[in-house]
């Protein structure tokens, strides 16, 4: 006799430290975001964004290291970007190498970070 069983669904805790976070951001705002945002202030943990096109785009706000922690944990969520982007992200974290985070892969982790979803293409 078979029976259908639901999946399960765990959580995992996975430690990023501030070295990684720090590249990961680095690499969004030296061209993963530049399409669509404007740096008007940086510094190595935090940096002030604003609409590159049309104000009404989004309000300039902050993108921080924690933000970045935040567009990574939503990457790694289901149907939240390409496949590609995730396993990118994926091998990223598991390696501990930011070095896997390409541009593209920045961009989506920001605006997951920023809008919850990709606004941007």
């Amino acid at each position: 006799m078979t029976t259908a069983t639901k999946p399960r669904i765990i959580h995992v805790a996975i430690e990023l430290d501030q070295e990684f976070l720090r590249d990961v951001l680095s690499t969004a705002i030296c061209g993963g975001i530049t399409y669509w945002a404007d740096i008007t202030e940086h510094t190595e943990d935090l940096c002030e964004i604003a609409p590159k096109e049309s104000p009404d785009d989004f309000e300039s706000q902050a993108l921080s290291i924690d933000h970045m922690a935040i567009g990574i944990r939503h990457a790694l969520e289901k149907d939240s970007c390409a496949m590609h982007i995730r396993k990118a992200i994926t091998n990223a974290v598991q390696y501990k190498d930011a070095g896997c985070i390409d541009a593209d892969c920045a961009d989506v982790i920001a605006q997951l970070a920023v809008f919850e979803k990709i606004v941007f293409s």
